[in-house]
């Protein structure tokens, strides 16, 4: 095999220089060698096309390496005489080292040192590769000079070997990567779409489900709420919590409520060696048989206590207010004229339907406001409470004028109206001395004896401090530092009122609910560290094989049989953190299998069932480190994933999902699906189903793309 390349040139040398018969018979002989693969990939073709005409099987007629195979065809001939010295190289230095010089007979260097030394510039891919353009050259002169016939025949490779250096320079550029920034049209179909599915939660993360999130909810062809819930999902709903602050959906008392009602029944549920069950009743809160403990539900609720630990103190550490407020507000309005719009009201209406949408534009104009500081911003949502109030008493006209109370636009009003009461109990509860401050200026400040006064120039510092947005944890530690200075300069104000406000201000700095605030955050974040550091991972982990069981059978109190052993898997989360914290070997980590494919002209790492879950849940918590197995991979999962929808002609994100099959309680059933060529599970191609949340998972990958396909489902 080594001896392969430099006889394919030297056959070709002679076929073009002194071989008889036609120089195009020997090129193309010598090509056929070459191109081998490729022609075996053709010949599939015909019967793939039988399959489909018989069978119905989904695949193409064209088999999904044949560009790649193409390209390493071109390639091989374009490299051939750079190849065909490399191995002549390599068998004379060994020829030589193991029977002559004795000596050097274990030099080797690694692909990666040899980059490093070498360099990846032009130039290094010049003095490296000058064989074949030198060779290339050379063969031109001669066949010009001596055998013009044979010219023309060998000029298709010639030219190849010419450019190589050029060609090897250019495919050795990574891939380029989409960063461009998403159009503001786009940026907002993804708020909309993020404050639909927070409605979700809202909705039903209730008493009645324990504050736990139920698995499910469908509308057709009967509404009902699936009451169960599992690890993975109480995980996303605490992740997903601290996503609806992110984005302006609830305030940060309101998220610290939620939070600690949904832990207060963590301390209720049934536990095993930390575990958590797989499945809960949510609203009796026992464990649904059988009692098992799931490996891969474990790992993504370990990881979501060590998100929400550290978002909890990035939350402390956030401005209140900030923007993200203006943005939540004008993603619910967003939503109200979006309902809005849907409508088709009767004549009769026609006016107040009107007044509605003028309401709704009062409010989109007062939201265009950028207040400046704590006095402004309070005044701010003091006026939007007031047009959220007259925009829900317009709402309610219209609604007795239709007869029937559009109930998207309704929702999408009051929840409007409820977060800006919100937001202004979270500013009062925060800075209740804005109030006192407002009359203070008004009343004492005239009684100074000029701009240069110190006492002045103190109460204008502090009153700065007293009205710029403030995060919980700086309140907190200047909390005393300033009733101090309010105290001390009330002893040498001026005047009695004025001692007698500054007296008051200071108290109502010891009033904030920073305090309060910071212990609740506190308090949560050292019991998501309190239930990740109770959970045993070694008690899933197979010692013998080195990796992780599915799960761990507690009503039959024994490890699963089956094994995750694949680097790219939805355990992957599982693995990295276990690893990290100690509970197993390093050696787990390069015990995963890590099989690789071509997918959509990418190196990816093939999983088990080919679904969009396995590449991309354990991204949502894991760092997406450019140019490394799993980064390439989860890009090429996605590629693959957009090259399947276009072969079958659909939208594309295909996942573990329900799907339009039901039970006899017409509740649908849920099974995973996946991509060909992605999994090394077989009928991949038997079932198509698109699931609406894959698509949107891979906006972290292409976001252009995911928003495109979104729209099209």
């Amino acid at each position: 095999r080594g001896l392969a390349p430099p006889a394919l040139l030297v056959f070709l040398i002679l076929g073009w220089t002194v071989l008889p018969g036609s120089p195009w018979l020997w090129t193309a002989a010598a090509l056929a060698v070459v191109a081998w693969p490729l022609l075996l990939q053709l010949t599939s073709i015909p019967s793939r096309i039988v399959r489909f005409a018989l069978g119905g099987v989904r695949e193409s007629f064209v088999p999904a390496g044949v560009g790649n195979t193409a390209a390493q065809v071109l390639l091989a001939a374009a490299f051939l005489p750079e190849q065909a010295g490399l191995l002549l190289d390599a068998i004379s230095r060994t020829l030589y080292r193991v029977f002559v010089g004795k000596r050097r007979m274990l030099e080797w260097e690694t692909a990666a040192a040899a980059e490093r030394r070498l360099g990846g510039d032009f130039r290094t891919f010049l003095r490296v590769l000058w064989l074949s353009p030198v060779l290339g050259l050379a063969l031109a002169l001669i066949l010009f000079t001596f055998r013009l016939n044979a010219l023309t025949a060998a000029a298709p490779l010639l030219i190849a070997w010419l450019v190589s250096p050029f060609v090897a320079f250019w495919v050795s550029k990574p891939p380029p990567v989409e960063e461009r920034e998403l159009t503001d049209p786009e940026r907002r179909l993804l708020r909309r779409l993020a404050r639909k599915t927070w409605g979700f939660f809202e909705t039903f993360v209730t008493e009645e489900d324990n504050w736990l999130p139920p698995d499910n909810y469908q509308e057709d062809p009967k509404a009902a709420v699936a009451h169960r819930t599992s690890p993975t999902n109480m995980g996303l709903y605490l992740i997903s919590s601290l996503a609806g602050h992110d984005f302006g959906y609830l305030s940060f008392p309101a998220l610290l409520g939620l939070l600690e009602k949904t832990f207060a029944t963590f301390d209720r549920l049934e536990r095993a060696h930390g575990h958590f069950y797989n499945w809960y009743e949510t609203t009796t809160l026992k464990a649904l048989p059988p009692i098992y403990l799931s490996t891969v539900d474990s790992g993504n609720l370990l990881g979501c206590f060590v998100t929400l630990k550290q978002g909890l103190r990035e939350k402390a550490a956030e401005l209140i207010p900030n923007s993200a407020i203006r943005d939540g507000f004008e993603d619910v309005l967003e939503l109200a004229t979006e309902a809005l719009q849907s409508l088709e009201p009767a004549a009769e209406s026609a006016d107040s339907l009107a007044a509605l949408a003028g309401r709704i534009q009062q409010v989109r104009s007062l939201l265009g406001e950028s207040p400046a500081d704590l006095l402004a911003w309070d005044d701010w949502l003091r006026r939007l409470d007031g047009e959220a109030a007259g925009l829900t008493e317009q709402a309610e006209k219209f609604a007795k004028e239709v007869g029937e109370a559009p109930a998207e636009l309704q929702r999408w009003v009051e929840r409007f109206a409820s977060l800006v009461r919100e937001r202004r109990e979270e500013l009062a509860g925060l800075a209740p001395w804005l109030e006192l401050l407002r009359e203070v200026p008004a009343s004492i400040v005239p009684q100074m004896n000029g701009k240069d006064d110190p006492v002045a120039a103190n109460w204008q510092g502090l009153r700065r401090l007293l009205t710029q947005p403030l995060s919980v944890t700086t309140l907190l530690a200047r909390a005393e530092s300033l009733r101090t200075d309010l105290a001390a300069l009330a002893e040498v104000w001026p005047d009695a009122e004025g001692r007698s406000r500054l007296t008051r201000v200071a108290e109502a700095v010891g009033d904030s609910t920073a305090s309060d605030l910071h212990m609740r955050w506190r308090s949560l974040a050292e019991r998501a560290e309190t239930f990740a550091n109770e959970m045993d991972f070694k008690i899933l982990y197979s010692e013998d094989r080195h990796l992780f069981a599915v799960g761990y059978n507690l009503s039959q109190g024994k490890l699963d049989s089956s094994h995750y052993d694949l680097l790219a898997s939805e355990s992957c989360l599982t693995s990295f953190l276990a690893v990290a914290r100690g509970d197993v070997p390093k050696k787990h980590w390069f015990q995963l299998g890590r099989p690789l494919t071509r997918a959509a002209g990418r190196i990816t790492l093939l999983s088990w069932g080919g679904t969009m879950f396995e590449y991309l849940m354990p991204r949502l918590m894991l760092p997406g480190l450019p140019e490394t197995l799993l980064d390439e991979s989860r890009r090429g999962a996605v590629a693959r994933q957009i090259e399947y929808g276009r072969q079958c002609g659909t939208p594309w994100g295909v996942s573990e999902s329900a799907f339009s099959v039901v039970d006899a309680d017409l509740n649908y059933q849920y099974q995973a699906f996946g991509v060909p060529g992605l999994g090394l599970k077989r009928g991949l191609a038997k079932d198509l189903v698109v699931a609406p949340y894959a698509a949107v998972m891979a906006v972290m990958i292409q976001p252009r793309l995911a928003i495109r396909n979104f729209q099209r489902l």
